[in-house]
């Protein structure tokens, strides 16, 4: 305050991410958020909407993969790596989890985790080939190739999606947060 910086231009979670004792210690970096970038396109020519929820989104996918036409539901990272855990939680949070639960076991070690990886399974079944093999270069890569319907990613994938130098079917491509994530 002494300063004068005007804090409203930060989403009030981020911004609040950054206080202690009431004390205001940190202002967000970053704060990028999950969302479900998808081709209005290819849902169209499937009677679909865009999903409003996971469930819409796994079933979106599934009816949206189509491996004769080379253009997979969803794509989505699978081996170990970041990307795959952000995944891995977003559906553990669907279930009712927590990656630590209150009691301080392993929120996968649970009903709710055992779920979560078996949606995470159902995923992969609609994603490209090769997915286990897939990091966030190689999600990305098949959303812009337009090898994939739809893809989880952080909004800041935004310019790079609608650039029709760097995205096919970039025209076609809409976005929305991750539905109960």
């Amino acid at each position: 305050s002494k300063d004068k910086f005007d804090t409203g231009m930060f989403v009030a979670k981020a911004l609040g991410a950054g206080t202690y004792k009431n004390a205001k210690v940190a202002l967000p970096l970053d704060p990028n958020v999950q969302m479900v970038w998808y081709r209005k396109d290819l849902l169209e020519a499937k009677g679909l909407k865009p999903p409003t929820n996971l469930d819409e989104l796994i079933s979106a996918a599934e009816k949206l993969h189509d491996p004769s036409k080379d253009v997979s539901g969803i794509s989505i990272a699978a081996k170990k790596e970041a990307q795959t855990m952000v995944a891995a939680i977003t559906l553990l949070w669907k279930e009712g989890g927590e990656v630590i639960t209150p009691d301080g076991k392993f929120g996968f070690d649970s009903p709710a985790g055992v779920k979560a990886l078996q949606t995470y399974q159902r995923l992969i079944k609609s994603a490209p080939p090769g997915v286990l093999a897939y990091g966030f270069t190689e999600e990305l890569d098949a959303f812009y190739q337009g090898r994939a319907a739809m893809v989880f990613y952080w909004a800041s994938i935004g310019p790079n999606a609608t650039d029709p130098a760097k995205s096919k079917g970039a025209a076609n491509v809409g976005w929305a947060g991750v539905p109960n994530g």
